[in-house]
């Protein structure tokens, strides 16, 4: 009977230290896969496996690239989308960035980049800025193919509005009538149009823009005034 319970106990022992291994084991199995998976250069981003599409002539590669240069060697695992996303959005002419995994070591990024649509004059120069009012660059000479705004407003917020307001009239009005504009001016509510012979039209806000487009132009050639107020275009006003 002792034997029998000697063996019992060894039994149990045996299993025990069976279990203990087992189990060390898998821990260390677990421990290597997750150093392999997160610390190890297995899966650590080469800038060479770094893709970027959507960039044009106004913003250069290598801007983005070195936006990047602080998570190269870093393992994918590791890597939060969002703060490469928000490193590469840091970038003034991108509007938006949206970032991917590419395994084991690379990533996907697209971006879209702000688009230029008039100049705001300050001082010798000319800012060229998007539709939220954004500057992207400053430059000696306004390009030709951007309208010339000015923008009276008194915040930030103010000042994304009007331009947005102004993008969409921009937008919206016929050639015959934006190649008659010099100026674009905008305030927290309202547009305003300055004529290349010096009139002045008043806008309103963005809305019916199309209507109050053919309006002025009707006016333009059949009613000769200084001011013309079409915010309202059922019932424009001239003086």
């Amino acid at each position: 009977l002792e034997e029998r319970r000697s063996e019992l106990k060894s039994a149990r022992r045996k299993a025990i230290a069976t279990r203990v291994g087992i189990a060390l084991a898998t821990i260390a199995v677990l421990a290597g896969i997750a150093w392999v998976v997160f610390f190890s250069p297995v899966f650590a981003l080469s800038a060479s496996k770094v893709k970027i599409t959507g960039l044009n002539e106004d913003v250069a590669e290598v801007e983005v690239q070195d936006k990047l240069a602080p998570f190269i060697g870093t393992p994918l695992p590791r890597m939060a989308m969002t703060s490469v996303e928000n490193a590469v959005g840091s970038v003034v002419q991108i509007e938006s960035v949206k970032a991917q995994r590419a395994w084991p070591e690379g990533l996907d990024i697209s971006v879209t980049v702000r688009k230029p649509i008039a100049a705001i004059q300050e001082g010798g120069e000319f800012q060229v800025i998007d539709r939220d009012a954004v500057v992207l660059k400053t430059v000696p000479e306004k390009p030709e193919d951007l309208i010339l705004v000015e923008l009276n407003v008194d915040s930030e917020e103010q000042r994304a509005q009007a331009m947005n307001r102004i993008a969409t009239v921009s937008a919206e009005i016929p050639k015959e009538l934006s190649e008659r504009v010099d100026l674009m001016i905008g305030d927290a509510l309202t547009v305003e149009l300055r004529t290349n012979d010096g009139r002045v039209i008043k806008w309103g806000d963005e809305s019916d823009s199309k209507l109050k487009a053919d309006v002025v132009l009707l006016l333009l050639e059949q009613r000769p005034a200084q001011v013309y107020d079409v915010s309202t275009p059922s019932r424009p006003v001239t003086s």
